[in-house]
């Protein structure tokens, strides 16, 4: 094998390494990306969670607060309040 043979060796070889290494840095970022975005996930569910508890807890106020405004005015009409607003 000449000189240039093994020199043309010796370059192949090294850039199958930095290829190599490139590939191992990008698979390492891209792991504490993931593990990033898992993270980012789980607390936009937790997130959501809230929301939607505290909307169900804001439309259990209203619709209370609606009932005891149709209880008043059924009252005020002089109409039976167990007509006015049924129950299941």
């Amino acid at each position: 094998m000449s000189k240039e043979e093994k020199l043309n060796s010796l370059v192949k070889k090294k850039l199958e390494d930095l290829n190599k290494n490139e590939l191992i840095k990008e698979v390492k970022q891209l792991r504490e990306q993931n593990k990033s975005l898992k993270d980012e996930k789980e607390s936009l569910w937790m997130m959501l969670d809230e929301i939607s508890e505290s909307d169900i807890e804001n439309w259990a106020y209203l619709l209370d607060q609606l009932e005891a405004k149709v209880g008043e005015s059924t009252l005020i009409r002089g109409l039976p309040t167990d007509k006015a607003i049924k129950k299941d």
